[in-house]
């Protein structure tokens, strides 16, 4: 009988692990235990490492401070050469070329391009950085203030336009009746802001036509300023004459007179000069020109009119230019001559009042002057023509911030 003995084979175990160090020891546990001697020779070699390689630390710190130093120094090799370079350049230009003179002949300009070509990097300062907030706050401040003063404005100039609009298109007692000191007051600011864009005032024509007239001013020239605003003008120009200044509300003004100017608190025959400075507004013209001709004198009164030139357009059609006189203005390139000549005619025939002179305004003939002499009385009781010049209506045009009249 054969027996198999690959079946009961066993291998032997494997033979346990070589000792290097001879004093190492088994555990209880039966794990190998360093024994002392070689844990101090392995303490040892890990401090011997360690000073290796802090040298080896100390000596690549030393190799990148050397290769730090060296780039530094080709930097500022480079930067002078390139220095060099541009500032021969500006040399070598500087003569042929002006403008390369004038910007770059200083040598902080110099400096100031060369910092543009090859800027260095400044460390910022914090007194730099408070500068900069409180100018940020001050452009802030600033831009305030000017959109509060350009809705301020807008909001005058809307206001003017309403009450200017409102002033010619109904009488001299409904404006009176509507009006108020705050409305009259925030009317002329905004009148007086038009009227310096003016190249001309009309109120200084007349005052220069005054002073020609009136030679020797004393308290018998009697005048009378209607319509004159929150200033009265002629009264502080003529100090000696006597000179009363209507308009529909005086503010804080002795010198102003609140009143309606078809009934103006006068006497018969009484003023020897009635002013008229852009104040024929209202739709009751002809009840004014009634009054006017009851207070001025007759054959010694005279009346001053400035208006707007293209109010009187279209008065022509009801008349033909009879006089030489109109026709040669008209030659002349006055364009409303025939309006004008029909105007003054109507003021001659139901009013009493006879045309002196006439002429447009330099420099852009947008204003007319008229001078008229009283050569009769009238009865104000009958009904007079009616007198009807074109309203000046102020309207916004789109994309533009002024205001312009419709009659131009």
């Amino acid at each position: 009988m054969m027996i198999n003995r690959q079946k009961f084979y066993q291998p032997p175990p494997p033979p346990p692990p070589k000792n290097n160090n001879a004093d190492d020891v088994d555990d209880d546990n039966g794990r190998r235990k360093k024994s002392k001697k070689h844990r101090q020779q392995s303490s040892s070699s890990s401090l011997v490492m360690n000073k290796i390689n802090h040298k080896d630390k100390e000596e690549k710190d030393k190799n990148d401070d050397h290769n730090k130093m060296s780039n530094d120094n080709n930097n500022n090799e480079f930067q002078l050469e390139l220095r060099k370079d541009v500032e021969c350049f500006l040399r070598k230009h500087r003569s042929t070329n002006e403008q390369i003179n004038d910007e770059y002949s200083g040598s902080d300009n110099d400096d100031d391009f060369l910092e543009s070509v090859n800027p260095i990097k400044k460390p910022k300062n914090k007194s730099n950085d408070d500068d900069d907030h409180r100018h940020m706050e001050q452009q802030l401040e600033q831009r305030s203030q000017n959109l509060a003063k350009r809705a301020r404005q807008t909001l005058s100039a809307s206001m003017f336009r309403y009450l200017n609009e409102f002033l010619y298109t109904h009488c001299s007692f409904e404006a009176r009746k509507s009006f108020d000191s705050n409305q009259f007051q925030k009317y002329h600011q905004a009148y007086d802001l038009i009227m310096q864009q003016w190249p001309l005032k009309p109120i200084e024509y007349i005052i220069d036509r005054l002073q020609e007239r009136i030679l020797k001013p004393d308290h018998r020239t009697v005048i009378a300023d209607i319509g004159c605003g929150n200033q009265a003008r002629i009264a502080e120009a003529f100090p000696n004459c006597t000179v009363y200044s209507y308009d529909l509300y005086s503010i804080d003004n002795l010198k102003i007179i609140s009143a309606d100017m078809c009934r103006l608190p006068l006497d018969d025959n009484q003023c020897d000069y009635v002013i008229y400075s852009l104040s024929l507004m209202p739709k009751n013209l002809s009840d004014v020109f009634c009054e006017c001709n009851r207070i001025l004198k007759l054959n010694t009164g005279y009346v001053m009119i400035v208006e707007v030139a293209s109010r009187f357009a279209d008065y022509g059609k009801k008349l033909q230019i009879n006089s030489t006189k109109a026709k040669q203005q008209s030659m002349d390139n006055q364009k409303f001559a025939a309006d004008f000549e029909n105007f003054t005619n109507d003021l001659r025939q139901n009013f009493g009042l006879r045309l002196i002179e006439y002429n447009l305004l330099p420099p852009n003939n947008y204003f007319v002057y008229f001078l008229l002499n009283k050569i009769k009385t009238i009865n104000v009781t009958r009904s007079a023509t009616m007198i009807q010049l074109k309203p000046c209506v102020y309207r916004h045009r789109i994309g533009q911030q002024q205001t312009e009249s419709t009659n131009e």
